[in-house]
């Protein structure tokens, strides 16, 4: 219903802005009035939308160009699967669990299963 409004006002507002006053017609005369204004509200219009532009693609340049100068390191000897842990640092980190074991409330089985896989590793 829109569409079919829409194209019998814009019919009526292009005849009747269409006739001829003057040899010439009634649109070329209201252009003259208004082209000073639309001359201006135009050139602002691409001005701003130059300047937001320029902006966008400054923030742009910003967002994908981050350089990160300082790298990920990891702290521990287990940077990678095919490494293996120094031989003193797997005594301490199977006594740190001995002693986690020991501290808490584990039962006599979670104790047994734990103490497997720690002899294990």
């Amino acid at each position: 219903m829109f569409i079919i409004k829409f194209a019998i006002y814009f019919s009526l507002s292009f005849i009747i802005l269409s006739f001829p006053v003057g040899n010439k017609p009634i649109f070329n005369h209201l252009n003259k009035v208004a082209q000073p204004y639309t001359t201006e509200l135009f050139s602002s219009f691409f001005d701003k939308a130059k300047d937001n532009i320029q902006t966008g693609k400054e923030f742009g340049k910003k967002l994908f160009s981050t350089k990160i100068d300082k790298q990920d390191l990891i702290k521990t000897q287990f940077s990678s699967t095919v490494k293996e842990a120094q031989p003193q640092e797997r005594r301490k980190i199977k006594k740190e669990l001995k002693k986690e074991l020991n501290n808490d409330s584990y039962t006599a089985e979670e104790k047994e299963l734990l103490k497997k896989i720690i002899e294990e590793s």
